[in-house]
């Protein structure tokens, strides 16, 4: 009887939960035509290429939860397998400082899609060459010292999402500047991985970013440059 009542309770609790919060539902398809194959060979398919699923919900004024679901075609799983993204706890500890926790959302590309605006054509320069990750485990902050000025840090585990963390005891963290005026953003950020070995021929992995954005009334034009310098913590 004892377990029928913890089970009701919760269950009212998760439907409690649920009429409170948000879900969130991103699906990203395309359809493809060749037109250079000849009559017998033109490839013409419809896809759904990538689908986040999520659920956020303010647990009080201050705190909020968020849950989200990638569901792809990955390397490490069938066409369509799916990777807890985001479970993180935010805490906006003051107008000026938020802070997040759990699995987040990392800081190192996000700068340039949300200038953009829109889902990038073609992955960006740091995500299509695997130099970062979109959500790592870890902690992130972010403070406003104005309208204008933000900084941010973070310290992750340095796998990503999809996978676990291999190398215990090796961090990953970065920190940015970014300022924002009516039409004009720019970014100047470093994300560091530090050497595994006290020797010789290794050293600290660094990756400088600058990226900048302008806004017309019509026209987004932006662009970023990016270089890493001692890869894979080789000297």
């Amino acid at each position: 009887m004892k377990n029928l009542i913890i089970t009701l309770l919760l269950f009212f609790s998760s439907i409690n939960l649920f009429s409170q919060g948000k879900p969130h539902v991103k699906i990203f398809s395309n359809f493809n035509y060749n037109l250079n194959s000849d009559d017998n060979n033109t490839f013409q398919a419809f896809e759904v290429k990538r689908a986040y699923l999520g659920y956020g919900y303010d647990l009080a004024d201050d705190f909020s939860v968020k849950v989200t679901f990638d569901v792809g075609n990955n390397s490490s799983g069938s066409s369509y397998t799916a990777f807890l993204k985001i479970a993180a706890l935010n805490w906006d500890a003051s107008d000026k400082l938020s802070l997040n926790f759990g699995m987040i959302g990392t800081q190192n590309f996000k700068f340039m899609e949300k200038a953009w605006g829109k889902r990038y054509i073609y992955k960006s320069f740091q995500d299509q060459n695997r130099w970062a990750s979109s959500a790592d485990a870890g902690a992130s902050m972010i403070y406003s010292f104005s309208n204008n000025l933000l900084i941010d840090a973070q310290i992750l585990n340095g796998e990503g999402h999809k996978n676990t963390q291999d190398v215990m005891g090796q961090m990953r963290g970065g920190a940015g500047v970014t300022y924002k005026s009516d039409n004009l953003s720019l970014r100047i950020s470093r994300d560091m991985i530090p050497r595994a070995e006290y020797a010789d021929n290794f050293e600290t992995q660094s990756i400088n970013t600058f990226a900048m954005s302008y806004k017309m009334s019509n026209i987004n034009i932006g662009g970023e440059y990016n270089i890493r310098e001692n890869t894979s913590n080789i000297l």
